[in-house]
């Protein structure tokens, strides 16, 4: 039988440790961290959380947290600067994924526009808000 992962995403924009600590309360122990405020000091406090309830947790790439990020994970993004967060970004979260003994790590495909933050989640179209990353002929 396959496993289930709750996501994080529910719960929004608090503290990652008070989130994880909401889904153990509630017997959630497979857990998907996809959004919540999460900084470098926390990863020993979740790796503690970890061991001490048996959680089973992957990430996801919103993780850090795109509520605090001024750019939308995009790999096929033309612009540099994105590009290069996203980069960093993904190579943090695998980071994380091998100190929490993650074997799975998700992110989505790449998109043909940078979109805002904002519209993560939703239907977004292209806007002004956007650029598109190539024209496509």
């Amino acid at each position: 039988m396959p496993e289930i992962f709750v996501s994080t995403g529910g719960l929004g924009n608090k503290p990652i440790i008070s989130t994880l600590e909401t889904f153990v309360m509630e017997g959630f122990l497979n857990l998907e961290i996809s959004c919540g405020r999460v900084q470098k000091k926390d990863l020993q406090k979740i790796i503690e959380l970890k061991k001490l309830e048996n959680l089973n947790l992957r990430l996801h790439n919103y993780f850090p947290n795109y509520f605090s990020m001024d750019f939308a994970l995009n790999l096929g993004s033309f612009n540099e600067e994105i590009a290069l967060k996203s980069e960093n970004l993904i190579v943090t979260a695998l980071e994380w994924s091998h100190e929490l003994e993650s074997d799975v790590y998700a992110f989505h495909a790449p998109f043909l526009l940078d979109p805002a933050p904002e519209t993560l989640g939703k239907n977004f179209y292209k806007k002004e808000n956007m650029q598109s990353t190539k024209e496509v002929v």
